[in-house]
C-alpha cells in the first residue's frame, strides 16, 4: 500500500498484534452479542440498553492501534475481527462484517484527527467507533425504529466506547510495561 508516495507495511510483530487482537475481539464479541440480544428481551430494560456493552467490541481495535502506533492497524484489526465473528456464528450474522469495518474506520478517523497521545482523544475515538455499530444497524436492520430510539442507542454506545477508550490506554500502558 502506498500513502503519500511512501510504502506502508506492517512488521511481523505488528501483524501478530493485529491478528491476536482481532481473534480475541471476535471470541469475546460473539457471546457478548448474544448477551445483548437477551438483554433486549428483558421487559424492564429500554430497547437499546445493551449498547452499554458496545465499547467492548472496539477495545481490541483501540489496543491494536495504540500498541502498534500505525495508521490502518485499527481498520485491519476490524476487518479480520468481522470475518472471524461470522465464522463463529455471531448473533449479528453477516452484518458483523460491515459493523466491524465501520467501527475500525471510525476508530482510525478519530485517532488520525484527534491524535493518540491525549486521553480525551482516545476516549472520543472509542466513542465514535462504538457509534459505528448503531449507524450500520440503522442502515441495514433497524431502519423502522424511531430516530429517538436510535439516538438513545448511539448515546449509550458512545458512553461505552469512551469508557473503553480510557481502559484501552491503561491496557496499552500495562502491555508496554510488561514488554520492556
Amino acid at each position: 500500500m502506498n500513502v503519500g508516495g511512501k510504502a506502508m507495511h506492517f512488521s511481523v510483530k505488528e501483524l501478530a498484534v493485529i491478528v491476536l487482537m482481532a481473534a480475541l475481539g471476535a471470541v469475546v464479541s460473539v457471546p457478548l452479542g448474544y448477551l445483548g440480544k437477551a438483554l433486549n428481551a428483558v421487559a424492564i430494560l429500554p430497547f437499546g440498553a445493551p449498547q452499554l456493552l458496545a465499547g467492548v467490541h472496539v477495545l481490541w481495535l483501540l489496543i491494536a492501534a495504540l500498541y502498534t502506533r500505525r495508521v490502518g492497524s485499527a481498520a485491519a484489526t476490524s476487518i479480520i475481527k468481522g470475518l472471524v465473528e461470522v465464522t463463529l456464528f455471531s448473533a449479528q450474522g453477516v452484518t458483523a462484517i460491515p459493523i466491524s469495518i465501520a467501527e475500525g474506520l471510525l476508530c482510525e478517523a478519530g485517532l488520525l484527527t484527534l491524535g493518540r497521545n491525549r486521553w480525551w482523544a482516545v476516549a472520543v475515538s472509542g466513542g465514535l467507533s462504538s457509534v459505528g455499530n448503531v449507524v450500520v444497524l440503522r442502515l441495514l436492520v433497524l431502519f423502522a425504529l424511531p430516530v429517538e430510539v436510535i439516538a438513545f442507542m448511539a448515546v449509550m454506545a458512545f458512553i461505552s466506547g469512551a469508557v473503553v477508550g480510557l481502559f484501552s490506554l491503561r491496557v496499552n500502558a500495562l502491555i508496554r510495561k510488561i514488554g520492556h
